[in-house]
């Protein structure tokens, strides 16, 4: 390292005897300039050869920088007096030339989770990224006078900004820092925040278990109309699905829509999310268990006589079991509006049943046919009650299993 600094001495003191002959010759600012890149293309090139390294040796620290760097913070400070210090830019006017035009603002929304969802009172909470995208032609800038700054930061307070959010009292915004915005020297500006968002989300539980649903949400200008601002929705973001809970939250769809409120047309950013049930465990708590329900009283239909006693207790336990599933399966779809179609089989299945225990006490009590299959006096009720017992109660039954099959 000494003999590096030994070698750069000399050689700097060799170029300073050759500046004066050089200066003598050159009277003009032109011939000093000439010079003086002279004597440090002489430095740079004696500097380069002297700092070859062998191997094995540590790089040196370098004596100068390899770039030139500006004063980056004198730009920026630059930038900001110009447009933010003397009052020049209005942040309550809108970025146009012409009042009377709108300004278009492209919006892109980005679902990262699920909060809550509420089937009861129909509500989904949700946390998004709402980027919002603009052009703002009053704050631009050529990058060469500027220490080619091509970006700056603006405090919401420093430059408009757009005003998005869900309609009153079903979002809120979640200020957990002020949001900056972006702009850059061609003056396209955008601003991204984290928000969580309350919606109306109502769930259609028709076909419990293998149901889904469609939920929107619906964004809006705070305080703006559509001729002010002109809210464009770019495509949702691709992301994975969100799960919460037994739910699979995918954003699918993101469109604008004009809705009239008396003389004036909002233009309002809808987006559609999917929700798909994960509905693997239903199909062995609810599913398999009422179509067994089915089968076995189907079955019960075509025990003889002789072991009526053993029909009776199967169909009471039939009775007690159909009883807790209904049961189950209703705090399962709670709040729902309309009666699920399994609820209604299990619902059919239960009445099944019962009938089916009142034909057999009747039989019991009924005389039975002889054995050429002639009946003792005239045909009596009891024999009606068998002949729907061994024909009616299975066509049923077969009729809501394949209901269950191919309808619900």
């Amino acid at each position: 390292m000494r003999l590096l600094l030994l070698f750069v001495v000399i050689c700097t003191s060799i170029a300073m005897e050759e500046l004066p002959k050089t200066l003598e010759s050159t009277n003009s600012s032109t011939c000093h300039r000439e010079a003086r890149a002279a004597l440090f293309t002489t430095i740079n090139s004696r500097t380069r050869t002297s700092t070859r390294r062998p191997r094995g040796v540590s790089r040196p620290y370098r004596l100068l920088p390899r770039r030139r760097f500006r004063n980056i913070t004198a730009s920026a400070n630059a930038i900001n007096e110009r447009y933010f210090g003397n009052n020049v830019y209005d942040p309550l006017a809108r970025p146009v030339a012409d009042d009377s035009k709108a300004v278009d603002v492209h919006f892109k929304f980005l679902l990262t989770g699920i909060r809550s969802l509420n089937p009861i009172t129909h509500t989904l909470i949700s946390t998004a990224l709402l980027c919002s995208f603009w052009k703002e032609p009053r704050i631009r800038w050529p990058k060469r006078y500027y220490g080619n700054i091509s970006t700056i930061r603006a405090t919401p307070e420093m430059i408009w900004t757009p005003d998005i959010q869900g309609p009153i009292g079903r979002s809120n915004e979640v200020q957990t820092k002020s949001f900056n915005s972006l702009i850059n020297h061609q003056g396209n500006a955008s601003r991204c925040v984290f928000a969580e968002l309350r919606s109306l989300c109502r769930l259609d539980l028709a076909s419990f278990p293998y149901d889904e649903q469609i939920c929107r949400i619906i964004l809006r200008p705070h305080g703006l109309s559509a001729r002010l601002v002109n809210l464009v929705m770019n495509n949702v973001s691709e992301s994975h699905p969100v799960q919460y809970g037994e739910w699979i939250v995918h954003a699918i769809k993101a469109y604008t829509h004009f809705n009239n409120y008396g003389p004036i047309e909002l233009g309002t950013g809808v987006i559609e999310m999917r929700l798909k049930r994960t509905s693997a465990h239903y199909r062995w708590s609810v599913c398999i268990p009422t179509a067994s329900l089915l089968l076995i009283a189907l079955v019960c239909s075509w025990i003889p006589r002789r072991q009526i006693r053993t029909r009776q207790e199967l169909l009471s336990g039939l009775l007690l079991s159909n009883v807790l599933l209904l049961r189950h399966t209703t705090v399962l779809v709670e709040g729902a509006q309309k009666l699920p179609n399994i609820l209604v089989l299990q619902n059919f299945c239960l009445g099944l049943v019962t009938v089916n225990i009142v034909s057999t006490s009747i039989l019991q009590g009924c005389p039975s046919p002889t054995r050429g299959g002639r009946i003792k006096g005239h045909e009596t009720f009891g024999v009606a009650i068998g002949k729907l017992d061994v024909f009616g109660y299975p066509t049923v039954g077969a009729l809501l299993i394949l209901w269950t099959l191919f309808v619900a």
